[in-house]
């Protein structure tokens, strides 16, 4: 761990007398900053994990893979689909638990070319620990059925009232708490349904952002960031509606690609107001995990420059720090505030300031 940093994984030892003891390091800086761990401690065995997590495992830049995809009417789908379009099964977990649809083909393979329909019906899905989960209502409509419906899950709109049309596709997503370990889908009106599918989020048993702050206690709290009362305003968990063409099988690149347009939004590397990069020799400060807090004492700023600088003929200063700081959404004006000062002081040396940040990374903390 570095600086800025909150320690979640621990070492654990048992002494000879039985006690366990918890050890975290951290890697230090020279600039200093903030360092710090929580820990939650729960009653159980590892056996429990599943009581509290969702997700077992994860790989950086994964997708969130589904626990549930089912598919409804095609005869023929991909693997990781499952027939869906059956009465409630308690062993599986799901299936129709009131109304009877009619099963629609509109192409002999592929979950979103054929569909089911009727009026008015209830899908439920069972299996859910406490928890956010990504869920979605998808249809196709490659004949043309009449439609107009929308959907509820235990009383949570998940799709607004729509009416899909010929050969288009229709997708709707939301995250949703479930609790109680059951989602009821309850379709409204004369719906059309090619796909459902689940995709775990966050157990409450992990929930530090959504229904209650970083820490337990409010007030004294280590860093900047992380803080209890940034958690105050209550998330809005919106709706993700889209719609795109359904192709007729065997013409989906029938023609010829259309290349999009990649227009070059860099200034040019000769113009005058950039020479200095040519022969730039320059020196990084903070990390990607400094929370731009470090600097914020204007002497503590002048005096860790004045000591990098030293003996050096740097004309340029790396800036990291909330690498992804529009992620915390709290804390952007004082990131900008930070920024500002550390430039200024930059050019009081008659340095260039280099600002790196990761505009194309959103976190799903604090996000």
């Amino acid at each position: 761990y570095g600086a800025g940093a909150v320690k979640g994984v621990w070492n654990i030892t048992q002494t000879e007398e039985g006690k366990f003891v918890l050890t975290a390091g951290s890697t230090m800086k020279n600039y200093g900053g903030f360092t710090g761990g929580k820990l939650v401690i729960r009653e159980g065995t590892f056996a429990d994990y599943g009581k509290y997590h969702l997700i077992d495992r994860y790989s950086y830049s994964q997708h969130l893979f589904p626990s549930r995809l089912l598919a409804f009417g095609a005869d023929k789908t991909g693997k990781q689909y499952s027939n869906g379009n059956i009465p409630f099964d308690e062993k599986l977990g799901y299936g129709w638990t009131s109304g009877s649809p009619t099963v629609i083909n509109g192409y002999k393979e592929g979950a979103l070319y054929s569909h089911v329909t009727g009026t008015d019906a209830t899908y439920t899905v069972t299996g859910f620990q406490d928890g956010f989960y990504v869920l979605t209502v998808g249809a196709g409509n490659y004949t043309g059925a009449p439609n107009r419906f929308s959907v509820d899950v235990n009383g949570v709109e998940l799709a607004p009232e729509t009416s899909i049309g010929p050969r288009k596709v229709f997708y709707s997503s939301r995250a949703i708490r479930i609790t109680g370990g059951k989602a009821e889908f309850h379709f409204k009106g004369s719906y059309i349904l090619s796909v459902i599918g689940v995709q775990p989020l966050m157990g409450d048993g992990e929930d530090f952002f959504i229904q209650r702050g970083f820490w337990v206690s409010r007030g004294y709290e280590p860093a900047s960031i992380y803080r209890s009362c940034d958690y105050d305003r209550k998330a809005v968990l919106r709706i993700f509606t889209e719609t795109y063409d359904l192709p007729v099988p065997g013409t989906e690149t029938s023609a010829t690609p259309k290349a999009p347009p990649r227009p070059v939004k860099l200034p040019d590397p000769n113009q005058p107001s950039l020479a200095w990069m040519k022969n730039a020799q320059f020196f990084r400060n903070l990390s990607n995990s400094a929370t731009l807090a470090e600097m914020a004492d204007p002497q503590v700023c002048k005096a860790y420059l004045d000591k990098e600088l030293e003996g050096k003929s740097y004309n340029a200063m790396m800036v990291s720090g909330m690498h992804s700081r529009h992620t915390y959404f709290n804390h952007i004006d004082r990131g900008i505030e930070a920024i500002g000062k550390l430039a200024q002081e930059a050019h009081a040396r008659g340095m260039k300031l280099i600002d790196h940040h990761d505009s194309t990374l959103l976190w799903n903390v604090d996000a």
